[in-house]
């Protein structure tokens, strides 16, 4: 497995990773300040929340990066399996944003077993944007699931606040449910509509070992992990919906 000449994705690892750290020590603090909530909150909840307006930032610019490579970069195809400069660029930033995501998600103790995984799993996808690159199509797909990370992170800084029951927590959770199928779902068959073929056809094996494990393995496991995740999200949204039906009803 030979790497790719072009340096640059390597240095936006490490910008991404720093870039968070710094934005979750001076930039979130400076947004949380802002809410009541968090001025009366226990300096431990103070300090998870700072971990999510530093990811929405970091998220945003990686989601609008990869839905224009999506929607508007005609080298990036299914059908070229070359490396391409701007999806490694943009794996830089994803790599760069787990890394510190998982630094600072386990200094603050808030992951669960499957977002542990997610994680670890996330790494693995990263790496390969990175350091191999082919499958440039396959691989943005795959970052681009991650369009629905700014309302997760929006919804569980709510309920830090307190805002469970709020119109806000309401408004977001239903747009969560919305961009995620659209995302993590709606995809699905387009990724094997493209992949299943190479497969059959044994193109897929005549790439590198951890372009395989990337493409078959590691985006199954976000398959499983999303289907999974919009099953609970479904409950619980009809089941807030239903709550808030009640109150009216009761006024």
């Amino acid at each position: 497995m030979t790497l790719p000449a072009d340096m640059s994705p390597y240095v936006i690892v490490l910008v991404t990773f720093l870039g968070e750290l710094f934005l979750y020590k001076v930039f979130s603090p400076l947004v949380m300040r802002k809410f009541q909530s968090y001025r009366v909150a226990k300096p431990g909840t103070q300090q998870r929340l700072h971990l999510y307006p530093a990811s929405i930032l970091v998220t945003v610019v990686e989601n609008a990066l990869s839905l224009y490579i999506l929607l508007f970069r005609s080298d990036v195809s299914p059908h070229r399996y070359e490396p391409n400069s701007i999806v490694r660029k943009l794996g830089g930033i994803w790599l760069g944003r787990i890394l510190a995501e998982l630094v600072l998600s386990l200094q603050q103790q808030v992951f669960g077993m499957d977002l542990l995984i997610h994680h670890l799993v996330s790494l693995i996808t990263g790496s390969q944007a990175v350091f191999v690159g082919l499958l440039p199509w396959h691989m943005n797909l795959g970052i681009m699931m991650e369009l629905s990370n700014p309302f997760q992170s929006i919804r569980v800084a709510l309920l830090e606040l307190g805002q469970k029951t709020s119109q806000a927590y309401l408004i977001n959770g239903v747009c969560f449910v919305v961009v995620f199928f659209l995302c993590r779902i709606a995809t699905i068959p387009l990724y094997w509509y493209y992949t299943l073929p190479m497969v059959l056809s044994g193109k897929m094996f005549e790439f590198d070992w951890l372009s395989i494990v990337t493409a078959l393995g590691t985006h199954t496991v976000f398959e499983i992990m999303s289907i999974y995740w919009f099953g609970k999200m479904v409950r619980s949204v009809l089941k807030l919906v239903h709550m808030h039906g009640a109150k009216k009803s009761h006024k």
